[in-house]
């Protein structure tokens, strides 16, 4: 079952005049049957004082063959905001490079 931290994001929704929406990220993909966690990787940079959330940073993770490079930002939709660090899925591999651009 699911634990805190355990690399399988959940999403928490605000509705307005309404109680929060939790939906939370089991690995269930049937009835009694969960899918193992992988692992994860979660980096949290800091620019200094005058960027200390690296915004505009490019994160690049290749674990194997595959290449992620999500860009840090800020804000989002309308009343939406960022966890304020990047979140990365490596599923069985246990090496990866990263590169912070």
């Amino acid at each position: 079952m699911s634990e805190p931290a355990d690399g399988m994001l959940d999403l928490l929704v605000v509705n307005r005049e309404e109680p929060v929406s939790q939906f939370r990220n089991l690995g269930r993909i049937a009835e009694d049957v969960y899918l193992p966690s992988g692992n994860n990787l979660t980096v949290q940079l800091d620019n200094g004082p005058i960027n200390p959330h690296a915004i505009g940073a490019v994160v690049e993770l290749s674990p194997g063959t595959m290449t992620q490079s999500p860009t840090v930002h800020i804000g989002g939709g309308h009343a939406s905001g960022q966890m304020g660090m990047v979140h990365f899925g490596l599923a069985g591999s246990e090496t990866t490079k990263i590169r912070v651009k």
